[in-house]
């Protein structure tokens, strides 16, 4: 069980903000995002922006003095990574005014404003952190005229998850307002979070690493997703996204089943992409990952941060299933997973494997920030911000849209291994699926996807086993060097054969095995490559050629 903070176990003073100065760990989903981040390089793969469209009055000195207090509120906002020895820290800096960029547009003609303000958003939208130099929030209000802005922010995922865009958003709203007073007192800080982790009972966590590994049990030899163009290993995989429109009649039946089955509309939702991944994939075995809150204690309700976990739910699927029998099987699943939803997911990853397959396909429920703010004598809008980070081959995310009463949504998709026609057919095939099954769920799964536009047969031409195509045949050492970095590798990750340029954390690595490939390094090739090194350049041929410039005096700046 994890700690809850109080004033008695919390570290210094009893307040809402941690020294200016100091220094603590990352908790464990923060530990992988800086870790996949390192690997990323220079990459906004892990950005994450959002903007809203204000009509209306906007006082914009109001509005940095709320971002300010927001800042000062929420130590997150104004924290960064530091090196700890090899591994990563972070360190909370002082309270600073709010920086907001502000670009005046109205000297443009009218039909250009609003175009010239997607470019610049986009743009800044995909401009990477350095989250070294520079903490994890940047603000942008874009004047398109006097009555109407539109204000921008992109966090990093370092810092925020999904419902902390709900804490941004009220929080905002309350202090621009001026009602300060009426925001909750908060009674821990990520600190609290990231200590209560690290002090939760090691007993319990390995009883919750045990289920996973029976329920994932064999995952990493369960066939990919059908890929319209083979995957190459790419530094930074492009996103593309297709719209999802669920509407108000349809919404209502998805309701009122959940409330039937006992479950909870994500269910019902989460039950529908099973049975569509089951008939594209033509596989039985079909493994969804999807976030979980994270928040153990209400002390960190209130809170922006990193507090997600990810919860890898496995189905199998028959198509004389009924949609009901299905249902029955994602909520008791679901339900079990919640129960061990404590452990983290990369340790979960390490323990059972099969990394390919569980990035192939998530599902979230999300919140649109425009439906949270308010400001006084304005409206808020969505404005629409081109996302470019895709951590899955297919991300589907849907939300509750006020506007329409039904449900809104957007399929990413990986545009280096899917066309366009694809992830259209698949989004369609959806939302069909979904309006039928709600409307009777009785029905079999067979028979609910006989009428959908896509099926194993039509859907890509690439067969993908565990995140490798078909009939590749790994890359073998081309020198010395590599063939030794190579034994290494078969040695640590138990496999006969790795490609020179095969992703060591695709091969079954881990942040363990990370730091006794540096030290075997070290011990057998008498070379000297840092962790951080290694994160960044994770392949054979990559650590082969450091390893070689050292010995000429043309070392890599960057193993140091």
């Amino acid at each position: 069980m994890t700690p809850t903070p109080t004033a008695a176990n919390r570290p210094g003073p009893d307040t809402n903000t941690a020294a200016p100065g100091q220094v603590r760990h990352l908790s464990a989903g923060q530990h992988g995002i800086a870790m996949q981040q390192q690997r990323a390089g220079d990459s906004p793969i892990f950005n994450v922006p959002a903007a809203i469209e204000i009509i209306g009055d906007l006082d914009i000195a109001s509005l940095r003095r709320g971002l300010s207090e927001l800042i000062r509120r929420h130590d997150v906002l104004r924290s960064r990574l530091v090196h700890d020895g090899p591994a990563f820290a972070q360190v909370v800096d002082e309270p600073q005014p709010a920086l907001m960029t502000v670009h005046d547009l109205q000297d443009l003609p009218q039909q250009q404003r609003e175009n010239a303000a997607h470019a610049l958003l986009d743009r800044e939208a995909a401009r990477p952190f350095d989250l070294y130099t520079e903490h994890g929030l940047r603000l942008v209000l874009v004047i398109l005229a006097p009555r109407r802005h539109v204000f921008f922010w992109t966090m990093h995922h370092l810092y925020c998850d999904g419902w902390s865009k709900s804490v941004f958003a009220r929080d905002l709203s309350f202090l621009y307002a001026g009602r300060d007073t009426q925001l909750p007192a908060l009674d821990a800080d990520y600190g609290d979070f990231v200590m209560a982790q690290a002090q939760a009972d090691a007993a319990t966590e390995q009883d919750h690493l045990a289920y996973w590994q029976r329920q994932l049990a064999g995952i990493a030899t369960l066939p990919g997703l059908r890929h319209d163009h083979p995957a190459v290993p790419a530094p930074q995989p492009r996103g593309a996204e297709v719209p999802l429109r669920i509407p108000a009649t349809d919404r209502v039946r998805i309701e009122a089943l959940a409330r039937t089955r006992r479950a909870t509309t994500f269910m019902v939702l989460q039950a529908a992409l099973v049975a569509l991944m089951h008939h594209a994939s033509g596989q039985p075995d079909i493994v969804i990952s999807v976030p979980y809150g994270g928040r153990p204690a209400a002390a960190f309700e209130p809170l922006i941060g990193f507090f997600v976990n990810v919860l890898a739910l496995r189905s199998r699927v028959a198509g004389a299933m009924t949609f009901e029998n299905l249902m029955d099987q994602v909520r008791d699943t679901a339900l079990d997973g919640y129960e061990h939803h404590a452990v983290p997911f990369q340790r979960v990853v390490e323990r059972v494997g099969g990394a390919a397959v569980l990035q192939q396909t998530s599902l979230a429920f999300a919140n649109l920030p425009y439906q949270d703010i308010v400001l006084p004598g304005a409206e808020i809008r969505a404005f629409p911000v081109t996302r470019v980070d895709i951590r899955y081959e297919l991300e589907w995310h849907v939300w509750e849209d006020d506007c329409s009463g039904g449900l809104g949504g957007r399929l990413i998709y990986r545009s280096d291994l899917f066309d366009e026609s694809s992830a259209t057919a698949l989004a369609t095939a959806y939302q069909q699926l979904l309006a039928a099954a709600a409307n009777d769920a009785g029905r079999r799964i067979a028979d609910l996807a006989a009428m959908l536009p896509v099926s194993a047969a039509s859907l890509g031409h690439q067969d993908v086993l565990s995140g490798a195509a078909a009939g590749d045949v790994p890359a073998p050492p081309r020198t010395p060097t590599e063939e030794a970095v190579h034994d290494i590798w078969v040695d640590l990750l138990h496999r006969d054969e790795i490609g020179v340029f095969e992703d060591f954390f695709d091969a079954g690595g881990n942040s363990l095995l990370l730091a006794f490939l540096s030290a075997r390094i070290r011990e057998d090739l008498d070379a000297e490559l840092t962790i951080q090194h290694l994160v960044g350049h994770p392949t054979i041929a990559a650590i082969a050629a450091a390893i070689d410039g050292a010995g000429t005096g043309e070392r890599d700046t960057s193993a140091r």
